[in-house]
């Protein structure tokens, strides 16, 4: 069975690619903050009505051991990684005179860092398998055309 692990699954873009993937035959692991863990029980719930398996796994992509673990877990549950999508990501919404240095480094400690780390792990996870698998960078429009705040629009050009 092929599997995926898809990070920011509690609501938006992350929720519907799980509900994708399920739907086209892969069981899941979903994840997001703890602060969101109701969410993902509830997604884990609809991803299972739909005949396949899944599991949720808590954790803060911006963290090396926790994206690791994310990992580990996926795989000791559901088998070898066959996608992951790296969908995590976090906005603020403020103009940026009204931004401190922390809340900026949030910021760009998900959406950048949490995105290369949820790449490196994957990547380490699937030569390890042996190689194949996809690996998935969910960005949006933002990084393309002008928005209203300041901090999308680094970050997701980035990406």
């Amino acid at each position: 069975m092929p599997t995926a692990l898809v990070t920011g699954a509690s609501q938006g873009i992350g929720h519907a690619i799980a509900l994708r993937l399920a739907e086209d035959g892969f069981d899941l692991a979903v994840n997001d903050i703890e602060a969101k863990k109701e969410k993902l029980e509830k997604l884990k719930l609809e991803i299972e009505s739909l005949g396949r398996r899944s599991i949720v796994v808590v954790g803060d992509v911006s963290l090396e051991e926790e994206v690791n673990h994310m990992i580990s877990s996926a795989v000791g549950a559901l088998g070898n990684l066959t996608v992951m999508v790296a969908n995590a990501g976090i906005i603020l919404t403020k103009r940026l005179m009204d931004i401190t240095p922390d809340e900026w480094d949030r910021v760009q400690a998900v959406n950048v860092r949490g995105m290369f780390l949820c790449y490196k792990a994957a990547g380490q996870q699937m030569i390890k398998q042996g190689g194949g698998g996809k690996i998935i960078g969910a960005c949006s429009i933002s990084g393309y055309r002008p928005v209203l705040t300041p901090s999308p629009k680094f970050e997701k050009s980035v990406v």
